[in-house]
């Protein structure tokens, strides 16, 4: 089955990534592309196994959230997002950046979760105002 997701705004932060149909828990719904990787970081970039990877179709626009459903999947040769319960159509898709990410920089939480931290630790480059795409 094909899962389709949406970009729109979200209600935790800024833009976030919807799902358009049901996503079953335990499914790995969304291959991360690793046509642009850097080795030193870049403004809107995940860290995954020791590389800045951007993808700017779908894992660039993924909230945080302390009680995420979904996870960053990178025992494999390829990343992929897979979730850890059942979503529902139109719910945004959220990660743990704690667990995503380098922990560098902390900041305020906005999840709204009832298990929410408050804050939560990332990479420095998700403070950064000016945003650096890359080409």
């Amino acid at each position: 089955m094909k899962y389709y997701l949406d970009i729109k705004k979200s209600a935790i932060h800024g833009k976030g990534v919807f799902a358009r149909n049901n996503i079953p828990k335990d499914t790995m719904f969304y291959q991360v592309p690793l046509n642009h990787i850097f080795l030193k970081p870049k403004a809107r970039c995940a860290y995954i196994k020791g590389k800045y990877v951007y993808d700017g179709a779908v894992l660039n626009w993924i909230n945080h959230s302390c009680d995420p459903n979904t996870e960053l999947d990178v025992s494999g040769d390829v990343p992929v997002l897979k979730s850890l319960r059942n979503i529902s159509p139109k719910e945004e898709i959220t990660v743990d950046y704690e667990k995503t990410e380098k922990h560098q920089t902390k900041h305020a939480c906005n999840c709204g979760s009832k298990n929410c931290r408050n804050s939560f630790w990332s990479s420095a480059v998700l403070s950064t105002s000016k945003y650096e795409y890359p080409e």
